[in-house]
């Protein structure tokens, strides 16, 4: 049954059956009636440019809700550090916004389909919302679904990225770069680091599921990033940059 599917393993927890089928509910109907709404009122420039805001729609809501959710997390972990009791528990915020985000998983390949299917790349798309679903699962029944939440405070490049394609003219290059430097790299590396004394010190299989997840994760935004600062349009936004800094 899908609700046996998202519920945490630990049924000390206090998650109920009836909590998941609420927050998938509520994610439900955040997002689906949105996105209805957004597609009939939503036009920019030629068709081809509309479908491809369309396709972003969905992804900037999801990446505001999930760097809210990552902010209290955050906060614990720089200012207490690591500790096995609050990254590899149940927290009632934390399944909240993991079934959020299996939702739009699920429904941004699903509306895709229908109404923007050649935006939706198979790798970027298919291979990583599938691959992202089967994690979520697994850190559900492995308690430890508060590691993924917390490293939600990266989506945030992500909601610039989305504002550029939803309306063209916000679109920034350089911001988009640097938000994704200090948080996918950055940030990522510093996170790496305590899951890594997670890892060394405390003896649970969640530990090594979540640093090797970690690990994967970090070389994948280390290759997107190189590949982003290849392009031609980088180049010149950030000679720009410096043009408007020492001219």
């Amino acid at each position: 049954m899908l609700q046996h599917l998202f519920l945490p393993g630990d049924a000390r927890a206090g998650i109920t059956e009836r909590d998941v089928w609420v927050d998938l509910a509520v994610s439900f109907l955040a997002l689906v009636p949105s996105f209805i709404l957004f597609k009939l009122i939503y036009v920019m420039g030629s068709e081809k440019t509309t479908r491809r805001g369309l396709a972003w729609f969905l992804t900037s809501i999801c990446a505001v809700t999930l760097a809210g959710v990552s902010i209290p997390f955050i906060h614990r972990l720089w200012v207490y550090g690591v500790h096995y009791e609050d990254l590899f528990s149940i927290h009632r915020v934390a399944v909240l916004g993991a079934h959020f985000f299996a939702v739009y998983l699920v429904l941004d390949l699903v509306f895709g389909y229908f109404f923007y299917r050649e935006q939706i790349d198979f790798v970027s798309g298919y291979v990583h919302h599938t691959l992202y679903f089967v994690l979520i699962v697994v850190l559900l029944k492995q308690n430890s679904i508060v590691v993924l939440m917390t490293a939600m405070v990266e989506e945030i490049p992500t909601i610039v990225l989305s504002l550029g394609h939803l309306y063209p003219p916000w679109r920034s290059d350089l911001l988009f770069g640097c938000l994704f430097f200090l948080t996918r790299i950055c940030f990522h590396a510093w996170y790496l680091a305590q899951l890594t004394l997670a890892w060394l010190y405390y003896d649970h299989p969640s530990t090594t599921i979540a640093l090797v997840s970690c690990v994967a994760v970090f070389i994948l935004h280390s290759w997107w990033f190189s590949k982003w600062l290849r392009r031609d349009s980088t180049l010149r936004a950030f000679q720009a940059f410096l043009d408007e800094l020492f001219i």
